[in-house]
């Protein structure tokens, strides 16, 4: 098996591999949160997102492959973060 992963799953198996995958993701997340509340979630692009960050779009895509993949991680993790907010009120 070589070195480079070819799949996020396969990423996030070995620990240091894993951490610096979530810190790529949550980057990613906080960038997409930020630019669909400023735009909207219509006018949010992959590429607005990988500038935000500034990686390229393919590595973006190796985390979220479509645009609206990454809106519902968005929402997702902000539905999270209510619950987790609501649960300790």
């Amino acid at each position: 098996m070589s070195d480079t992963a070819s799949s996020p799953e396969e990423a996030a198996q070995k620990p240091a591999r894993r951490a610096r995958y979530e810190r790529k993701r949550d980057a990613l997340l906080d960038a997409a949160t930020v630019l669909i509340n400023d735009r909207g979630a219509k006018a949010t692009t992959l590429q607005a997102v990988s500038k935000a960050v500034e990686l390229s779009t393919t590595s973006v895509t190796y985390y979220f492959p479509r645009k609206d993949i990454l809106a519902a991680a968005v929402f997702q993790r902000a539905m999270e973060r209510l619950r987790e907010f609501v649960d300790v009120a």
